[in-house]
């Protein structure tokens, strides 16, 4: 998890901040966001202080939202290409498969072609339930957003503005 929130607070930052200013969200993209893992736990807290309460909840969720998508896409892309080498596995199988079927039928010899299909018919089956567990991988939502920011619970740090200002007169 600590990957996960230093790239939160990194390139997710970096995005989610571009994003909003070319939205015209000038309050949220000048949020500081902040992003902590509790020790001990799956769950990453991501909290923000902006000038007003709803600017630090949509800096807040902006963030969150892509970090999720992020995931989300990245999750997808690995079962695309383990679902891809599966098929490119399956099909070389066969292949070796019909080679080796097109030479008995050339030697006639039937008892090694008969030995050869069975251990063959085997991988395939493997591989075809791997597959259609890789397929049925793909509806999974590895991670997800608890509880969205509210302005409504967000909290006041401070009650104005900092006056530290020194005045000397001569």
């Amino acid at each position: 998890l600590t990957n996960q929130v230093q790239l939160i607070t990194t390139s997710v930052g970096e995005a989610v901040h571009q994003r909003l200013r070319s939205e015209h969200d000038v309050a949220a993209a000048h949020a500081k966001v902040k992003a902590k893992a509790a020790a001990g736990s799956d769950f990453i807290t991501i909290s923000a202080e902006a000038g007003t309460a709803k600017a630090a909840s949509v800096a807040a969720n902006a963030y969150a939202h892509t970090d999720i998508k992020r995931h989300q896409s990245n999750y997808e892309r690995s079962v695309q290409d383990a679902i891809a080498t599966t098929r490119r596995q399956m099909r070389r199988i066969e292949a070796a498969q019909l080679a080796s079927q097109v030479a008995a039928a050339k030697t006639k010899s039937s008892k090694s072609a008969a030995s050869s299909g069975a251990g063959t018919a085997l991988q395939v089956a493997s591989l075809n339930t791997k597959l259609n567990q890789l397929e049925s991988d793909l509806s999974v939502v590895g991670v997800q957003q608890i509880g969205a920011a509210k302005p409504a619970k967000a909290e006041l740090i401070t009650q104005g503005p900092k006056k530290n200002a020194i005045f000397g007169f001569v």
